[in-house]
């Protein structure tokens, strides 16, 4: 009855006339749209005021109204208007609602009504000092920003901000602004604006990261997420300023200040920008909480892996950079070297014997990056015209994609050989010095705490190197200082001997001179003879020293707690002991831990003396006092040895930073030495390679027990697994090409093959690459990579060797103490381009010199702890390597690899898209393509819906930019994207005959639900948008094309719809099974929830009952019915995803041929039978299980689904 009363009030008012109000209509079930206009000016004021009934069955005693309007360029007493009558519309007919609405928007305009005669207080606003900014969360004022020119009925219209008319240079600074702005639209990237640009703002520069091009295996290096924004914040406390009063300043400050970050939007919220800008010197932005989101609001500003020396430098040099493009007409890299280096010149001479010249930019990759990378405005645009915010942004994403070619710290370009996957310094000591004591490196604290076995495979392969002595780049610069100690002699740790003293080396390095001293176990004193005192003058408490027993056993590390000369008091930490030969330490293997379970023995007590090996005696003294940059080269590998093995481990150090919210490893200073602690940096900041491990593992007594993950390889049972990617961030595009060039007709472009390298080595290999420019074990068959196809083989080349240097350890005894991994050997696996017929060789090795022709995959680590693997719950989507060139492991079987193994622009994916023209009803086509494309067209559908003001402006450039989708009235791009890993294969446009009959489903035993109580207006609009549009489809889609069938008779409740999934291929398992159980659908059910498109459906089978996995079914149908895919769990769902995808996802998943979906036999009689229907609450278990064991995010609210 209600919404009949509805149509007939609509149809009444089309003959009536409101002041100020027409073109009353209703585009939308339950909406009413109408435009609003303002006569007081040369320039109406137009409002497009858009009436949402909340209710229409009770309309309209029990019925609402939302009103709200996308029109832009309006001073925001208009949405509060909106705002005071959403509250006072109930019960309201429309005529009055609209009759209202009228006189209250006419009143506001013309007589500058305040918002609190409306209803609500007004912010406090304080216009007095332009360094304080001035928010409004829902305001998108383009008139306001600069955008456009205000309406001519604002500026002559009383109470607004702008009441005063704009003068002519106001005009052409309103023009300028609008020019510059457009410039940074066209060229790519999103802009936004909080504040008034005229007066002060902040402007927000940004472009979705999956637009850069990078690498699956960058983006994870650099911790960038594909759907996050690479954003620079741009604040003018007094108003805009162009690139010419930039350069005629030669600075930003204190006119403009700059911010980079990530975030999920792409404008950040006011609270974000105001905690971003917080403390600076040039502006204080502060924003009104009245109008501000709420505590838990998702657009979060997250800080840049290299934020902290990218804004330095562009504050600091870009003014000047600019400039020195302008005056000598250089390329970017031309202007850099000149600025940076008159920025090192110690004096005016030097700086005026500098002289500016361009240099070749142009990477033989360049073409490999997004076009985006390579764009430069001043190459587009007249001196006159550049848009600062625009050079800004092109400036900071050529050092963000570019940043491995660049030091982070001096900012200049590299001069190595080798690439890199990650950022890092150049080799003067100086930069090492500033990027770690200036916090520019990354925070080991989060290395630790996220990825512990990674921190343990660099230590360990540190620790090796340092041992063998084969360490290429030292820490040189870091100002460490270190303990000169005896070092063991050769024969003694060969013969696992201990109870020779310490041998004096008898190198040229620098002396050893250890004060003997008398140790008190008891009262853990130190005494000092007189005439040792000098020596320790300059001691301090915290400072550390070692302990050195004359019988030989160890280095025991102390900290000094206390001084009162001759007598020092010393603490010894738990496990402060170096030096012990291998043999000794090995036992302790059975008591250290895991980093993922604390199952370790108790620790010794601080007051045990017996666990640091010391009673009373005569000691030997050695201090912490020498720089290790003084050290002769033998000694430094000794040092870092000897400081490695103070460290606790990994495990101890995540146990720490876990019971501390806040904390870093400085501040555990009794267990920790400065110097150690530099020495671990230093070590987690060089790795310059990604390293991600692949399996969960665990430490149970002395075995190590591994859970596989989704990319693990098979048939490697007994090897710990970590993903490997080195190179530089373009390294896997160059690979890609090099494959389409060489093989482009070929079905297998590429074949699998191991290296191995002796595990002092790899410390070298993680930071440099895979380079053959030093001779380990010969080059038999030629210069190049080294690699086999049989494990073995490489295994062979992964034996320990003798150290290069007399002092050092053999590899064979050695191991970093504290590991967990407890390593004994290491391989990477390798994919290689198939041309083995221009290998330097191809037999009885794969020798490659084109290092764009060697992507490592892999890297697996032997420990010699006991391996126990248990069986894996993934289903192996396996990559299909070339026919006679199956790697091998070292029993010489064929391993199993994952399609996960090759990057997302080589794996399958699916696209559907609307098919159609003209006036026609569109159908629905899914077009084949790759999974990274699927992945890009679904972000582009977000990004597009998620900002209305660039919807225009973004699709007249689809065809250009290559993306998919058609463009509705509304101006929404329908970009609908189903990723799946397993392709349902067959012909989309291909008419099949079916038996399914619509129509004929017995809902016996369903149970059908009500409205939720706290159902919200925008959930259930989008929800009968949503709907409205599967009728459609289903309308004008022929059912066996389109394999999906939603009854509307069964939809009582917007918020439970009942879907039949009809017509697969009949070659199919499933599509023989249900044959055979006289079933020709299967009905599941779709349940909402009130934050509905924020969180996903919940998806399951009603009936019939499947196949449990362990029993053999698949199909991603869990054994309580549910659906267990990622994409319908908080981890992977996303708003922009629409209803007719998702089921074509679960159809995929159902159509899975290399794990079928089987139905359970024996099941007949149809639907009905509730024997064969899952029910609620099994399946919603089944849902937290999957959840649980994938580590996906359950939304919240999903307990309101239970039944």
């Amino acid at each position: 009855m209600g919404r009949k009363v509805f149509l007939q009030h609509l149809e009444e008012l089309s003959f009536s006339t409101i002041p100020d109000i027409e073109n009353v209509h209703s585009p939308d079930e339950g909406v009413v749209s109408c435009r609003y206009t303002y006569h007081d000016g040369d320039l109406p004021i137009r409002v497009q005021v858009q009436c949402c009934t909340t209710d229409l069955d009770q309309y309209p005693d029990g019925s609402s109204f939302m009103l709200f309007t996308d029109s832009e360029n309006l001073h925001d007493v208009i949405p509060r208007v909106l705002e005071s009558h959403s509250n006072q519309a109930h019960g309201k007919v429309l005529s009055t609602l609209l009759t209202d609405l009228s006189l209250a928007m006419t009143k506001a305009l013309t007589t500058g009504i305040q918002p609190s005669e409306l209803g609500f207080e007004d912010p406090q606003r304080n216009h007095s000092d332009a360094s304080d900014f001035d928010f409004d969360i829902d305001e998108e004022n383009d008139w306001q920003f600069g955008f456009d020119e205000m309406p001519n009925g604002a500026r002559n219209t009383p109470g607004l901000s702008h009441a005063k008319a704009t003068s002519v240079s106001e005009m052409s600074a309103a023009e300028r602004r609008r020019a510059d702005l457009r410039a940074v639209k066209d060229a790519g990237f999103r802009v936004g604006v909080h504040g008034d640009l005229s007066k002060s703002a902040v402007l927000c520069v940004s472009i979705r990261v999956g637009k850069l091009g990078l690498s699956e295996e960058v983006m994870q290096a650099w911790k960038f997420c594909r759907k996050k924004y690479l954003l620079l914040m741009i604040s003018y406390p007094s108003g805009y300023r162009t690139l010419d009063h930039v350069v005629a300043r030669q600075s930003f400050a204190p006119d403009m200040d700059l911010r980079i970050g990530l975030c999920q939007h792409y404008k950040p919220c006011p609270q974000d920008i105001n905690k971003a800008f917080q403390g600076n010197k040039v502006q204080k932005p502060a924003v009104n909480q009245s109008n501000a989101p709420m505590a838990d609001h998702k657009d979060q500003l997250e800080p840049l892996f290299i934020g902290k020396p990218m804004l330095q430098l562009m504050q600091d040099f870009l003014p000047h950079i600019i400039q020195s493009r302008l005056d000598f007409g250089l390329n970017w890299l031309g202007a850099e070297k000149f600025v940076l280096a008159r920025g090192i010149s110690s004096s005016e001479e030097d700086r005026s014997s500098i002289v500016p010249s361009n240099h070749s930019d142009a990477r033989d990759s360049s073409t490999l990056l997004a076009p985006v990378a390579n764009a430069d405005h001043f190459e587009t645009a007249r001196d006159n015209e550049l848009s600062l915010p625009l050079v800004a942004m092109q400036f900071l994403l050529r050092h963000v994609i570019r940043c491995t070619e660049f030091c982070l710290v001096c900012h200049c370009p590299l001069e190595e050989k080798f690439e890199a996957l990650k950022p890092y310094v150049c080799s003067k000591p100086l930069c090492l010095y500033q990027y770690m004591s200036l916090g520019f490196g990354p925070e080991i604290e989060w290395e630790i705490k996220t990825q512990p076995y990674v921190v343990d495979l660099l230590i360990s392969f540190c620790y090796v190197a340092a041992c063998q002595g084969s360490l290429i780049v030292l820490p040189v610069g870091l100002n460490v200082m270190v303990p000169l100690l005896p070092v063991w002699d050769q024969g003694s740790l060969r013969n696992g001997q201990s109870s020779n003293p310490p041998q004096q080396t008898t190198s040229s390095s620098l002396p050893v001179k250890p004060v003997a001293c008398d140790y008190k176990a008891g009262t853990r004193e130190l005494h000092v003879n007189d005439g040792d005192l000098n020596r320790f003058k300059d001691l301090r408490p915290g400072a550390w020293l070692v302990l050195v027993p004359h019988s030989g056993e160890s280095f025991i590390h102390c900290r000094v707690e206390r001084i009162e000369l001759p007598i020092i008091h010393i603490g010894i930490p738990d496990s402060m002991i170096s030096g012990a030969s291998p043999q000794k330490s090995s036992p302790q293997k059975s008591q250290k831990s895991s980093p993922k379970k604390s199952s370790r023995s108790k620790p010794a007590s601080s007051s045990d003396n017996s666990s640091a090996g010391v009673a009373d005696a005569l000691v030997d003294c050695c201090l912490y006092e020498n720089n290790f940059d003084d050290l002769a080269e033998d000694q430094q590998h000794h040092a870092i040895k000897i400081l490695l093995e103070t460290l606790p481990s990994v495990q101890d150090m995540c146990d720490y930073l876990e019971a501390r919210d806040s904390g870093s490893l400085s501040g555990w200073k009794h267990r920790i030495s400065d110097s150690a602690l530099s020495i671990l940096r230093w070590i987690i900041a060089s790795n310059r390679s990604y390293i991600m491990q692949v399996d969960g593992m665990e430490e149970i007594d002395t075995a190590i027990h591994l859970t596989p993950g989704p990319d693990e390889v098979r048939e490697m049972d007994k090897w710990i697994q970590f993903r490997f990617a080195q190179g530089a961030p373009d390294k896997e595009n160059r690979f890609v090409e090099c494959m389409k060039k060489e093989t482009s007709a070929s079905r297998h472009p590429s074949l699998w093959a191991w290296h191995g390298s002796n595990l002092g080595n790899w410390h070298s290999i993680v930071r440099q690459g895979l380079r053959y420019d030093r001779v380990a074990n010969g080059r038999a068959f030629g210069n190049g990579v080294y690699m086999s196809p049989v494990a073995s083989t490489s295994l062979h080349y992964s034996v320990p060797s003798v150290s290069r240097n007399a002092n050092q350890q053999a590899s064979a005894a050695v191991c970093w103490k504290q590991s967990a991994l407890n390593i004994r050997a290491a391989l990477s696996l390798n994919e290689v381009v198939n041309r083995t017929d221009k290998f330097v060789s191809s037999t009885p090795h794969y020798v490659v010199a084109n290092i764009d022709w060697v992507q490592t995959r892999y890297l697996f680590v032997r420990s010699d702890s006991v391996v126990v693997r248990k069986s894996s719950d993934h289903t192996l989507w396996e990559y299909e390597q070339a026919p006679g060139r199956s790697v091998l492991n070292e029993l010489g079987s064929p391993v199993k690899i994952p399609v996960t193994a090759v990057p997302k622009s080589r794996r399958p994916g699916f696209v559907q898209q609307a098919n159609g023209n003209g006036n026609q009803k569109r159908s629905k086509m899914t077009i084949e393509t790759d999974l990274a494309t699927a992945e890009r067209m679904e972000d582009d559908a977000e990004s597009i819906t998620s900002d209305e003001d660039d919807l225009a402006l973004l699709s007249t450039h689809l065809a250009d930019e290559g993306q998919g989708g058609v463009v509705d009235e509304a101006g929404k791009i329908k970009v609908d994207t189903a990723i799946a890993s397993n392709i349902l294969r067959s012909d989309p446009d291909q008419e099949e005959e079916t038996d399914f009959v619509p129509g004929t489903l017995n809902v016996e035993g369903i149970i059908f639900l009500s409205a939720p109580k706290n159902a919200t207006t925008s959930s259930s609009q989008a929800l009968m948008r949503s709907f409205r549009e599967m009728m459609e489809v289903q309308e004008s889609t022929p059912a066996s094309k389109l394999g999906w069938y939603i009854d509307p008779s069964h939809v009582s409740n917007l918020y439970q719809w009942i879907v039949e999934l009809h017509s697969f291929p009949r070659d199919l398992p499933l599509s023989k099974d249900m044959k055979a159980a006289g079933l020709t659908s299967l009905v599941l059910e779709m349940g909402f929830q009130p934050s509905f498109p924020f969180t996903p459906p919940f998806i399951r089978v009603v009936s019939p009952r499947f196949l449990p996995f362990q029993q053999g079914g698949g199909g991603n149908v869990t054994e309580g019915g549910a659906m267990c895919m990622e994409v319908l769990t908080n981890s992977g769902w996303t708003a922009a995803l629409s209803i007719d995808s998702i089921l074509l996802q679960v159809r995929l998943a159902l159509s899975d041929e290399e794990r079928p979906a089987r139905l359970i036999k024996g099941q007949t009689g149809g639907h009905s039978r509730y024997a064969q229907q899952y029910g609620t609450g099994e399946a919603m278990a089944a849902y937290r299980r999957a959840c649980r064991n994938h580590g996906w995010l359950v939304p919240e609210g999903f307990d309101s689904f239970e039944a």
